[in-house]
């Protein structure tokens, strides 16, 4: 056996064309800096991330398992190619809900048993089309290609909800990276404030770790636009390192009327409970939690003492509550019987569910009109003060959702610019106002319709909508729009949805009643909150840092007012 000298002219080609020489001074100097305590585990790492296999998906597959509450649900894999071998980069569970088709007309409705079998066999049947259709469309794709992998399974939405697997997904390339799934979608919202501005709400491919990028950077795979309405260098009063995040503000279900509830005398549709800002997330969720279970006391003392019924999502229904401020004084009730301060410790988001009772010119008052309580109806010139009255009445109110009408967009321009004016600060928000929808997301931005939206992950089709739709309210300047992420229907183990809040931005976080179903979310977010406070203790290697919303409400009013003074140094002019 003759073995050949390597060609020495083909071995310096090959250095130079790869820049291998660089690429090790790179590793070494790295090592160097960092005091590596292992050298070749950090070389290894080092050069992992320049391969362009890492990360390619080589396998999808998903099945039916069971979750606490005993309910089929899906379960989906994501396994990627990584260093030679093959790693399984993400297990995502959560439920999908598939109803039984509708019963053929002249015959009898199924059983409820026979609901539940065809529930579960369509599942399955979910399950074996991502196992052939999805998986065959993003075998060899790349798992960090996050916006080209959703609008693959997208593309595929007639048969298969692109809703899970996009979640698997992004778990997946956060694994790929070797970084928490907040952080990776922290960095992700960044690069796309930073160097694509004019695409935020959507039109940008984020691709970490593909290339010849160091660790650390992103790729995005369109040119470069101008920044001008995104923060700049004056805002920035102190260079921390990393990226910096929020933690969302936890709310949690209350009392359900309006619309939810068959004959309600409250016609308002919800009043959830909202934690204290910027508190500690552990004794803020546990305050909440305390609450709630006083609220379904105080409502069953109300109620004669039977006890109310509580709907799926943990809310509280019935109690003989005749007004809004009754519903407000019993969630008063609670709060002070579980020893807390209310407004302070707990307060209320009213979810208005306009919609119900919104009077589309009638001809008896003879313009639109709206009518909350009782049988007087409100013209829709006057709702807005009307709002204004009840906000100073219950200055417990942090946040009021769909206060108008879906197509009453004068009246919702009327209110937002009337309650700005509060000295206490109050969100107005958007729900059915947007219904998740790109579009109407864009134009209520562009026109100012409110100070933000709730956001369901569950009705969005994918992760990239939910950046985009997040994006757009949450990168907005001078003063930023806020974002509440909605519970996830049907959700139980996964525990994504806190990473997402975090990732985004997001104001508050919805979460379902204390128990079983919660218990994954409270402790994700509680882990994350902890997590940051041991990045801080990394110092200027850290990844991320943690801003308090009172920090960004300080800054907001710092660039409000300073843009105001530009603009009349302008008007007055030279």
């Amino acid at each position: 056996l003759v073995i050949m000298a390597p060609n020495v002219f083909f071995v310096q080609r090959y250095l130079r064309d790869h820049n291998i020489d660089a690429m090790l001074a790179e590793a070494v100097n790295q090592a160097v800096e960092r005091k590596e305590k292992d050298p070749a585990a950090s070389l290894a790492k080092f050069f992992s991330q320049y391969s362009r296999r890492n990360g390619e998906i080589t396998n999808i597959s998903a099945r039916t398992v069971m979750n606490l509450d005993l309910q089929p649900v899906l379960e989906v894999t994501v396994e990627c190619f990584k260093n030679g071998g093959t790693q399984v980069a993400a297990t995502t569970v959560g439920l999908l809900a598939i109803p039984a088709p509708p019963p053929v007309e002249g015959e009898e409705a199924a059983e409820e048993e026979g609901v539940k079998l065809e529930g579960e066999a369509a599942l399955q049947a979910l399950a074996e089309r991502i196992n052939t259709d999805v998986r065959a469309a993003l075998l060899g794709s790349n798992v960090r290609t996050m916006r080209e992998n959703d609008d693959t399974i997208r593309d595929l939405a007639d048969s298969v909800p692109p809703g899970l697997v996009s979640v698997a997904l992004a778990e997946g390339a956060a694994a790929m990276v070797e970084k928490p799934l907040w952080l990776h979608m922290a960095e992700t919202v960044k690069a796309m404030s930073e160097e694509h501005s004019d695409h935020i709400g959507g039109g940008v491919e984020v691709t970490r770790g593909l290339g010849e990028d160091s660790e650390g950077t992103v790729s995005l795979q369109e040119s470069s636009a101008q920044d001008s309405n995104l923060p700049s260098e004056e805002d920035a009063v102190e260079v921390l390192p990393g990226v910096g995040v929020t933690l969302p503000t936890p709310i949690f279900p209350g009392i359900a009327a309006g619309d939810l509830v068959a004959g309600s005398k409250v016609r308002m549709r919800a009043f959830s409970l909202v934690g204290k800002r910027d508190a500690p997330l552990r004794e803020s969720i546990a305050n909440l939690i305390a609450v709630h279970r006083k609220l379904g006391a105080v409502l069953a003392e109300k109620n004669g003492g039977a006890a109310v019924a509580i709907l799926p999502d943990g809310s509280y229904s019935g109690g003989n509550l005749a007004t809004a401020a009754d519903a407000i004084a019993a969630i008063q009730a609670a709060t002070e019987a579980a020893e807390l301060v209310f407004g302070e410790d707990v307060s209320v988001s009213v979810n208005f569910g306009a919609n119900s009772y919104f009077k589309a010119n009638t001809g008896d008052v003879g313009s639109y009109a709206y009518q909350p309580e009782g049988d007087t109806a409100i013209e829709a010139n006057d709702w807005p003060a009307w709002i204004d009255a009840m906000l100073s009445k219950h200055p417990q109110v942090r946040c009021i959702i769909d206060a108008c009408a879906d197509e009453d967009f004068d009246t919702w321009d009327k209110v937002r610019k009337q309650i700005s004016g509060r000295g206490e600060r109050v969100l107005l928000l958007g729900l059915d106002l947007y219904k998740d929808d790109a579009d109407k997301l864009r134009q209520g931005v562009a026109e100012g319709w409110s100070e933000g939206a709730v956001l369901s992950g569950e009705r969005m089709p994918t992760v990239t909508d939910l950046v985009d739709g997040a994006s757009l309210f949450s990168l907005l300047r001078p003063r930023a729009s806020k974002v509440i992420l909605a519970l996830r229907p049907g959700a139980t183990t996964a525990t994504s949805d806190a990473d997402f809040a975090v990732g985004l931005g997001c104001w508050g976080m919805m979460f379902p009643a204390p128990g079983a179903a919660g218990v994954a979310r409270m402790n994700r977010v509680i882990q994350i909150e902890e997590d940051l406070k041991g990045y801080e203790a990394q110092g200027a290697s850290a990844k991320a840092h943690l801003i308090t919303w009172e920090k960004v409400e300080e800054e907001e009013t710092a660039r409000e007012e300073r843009l105001a003074e530009e603009a009349q140094a302008a008007a007055d002019g030279p």
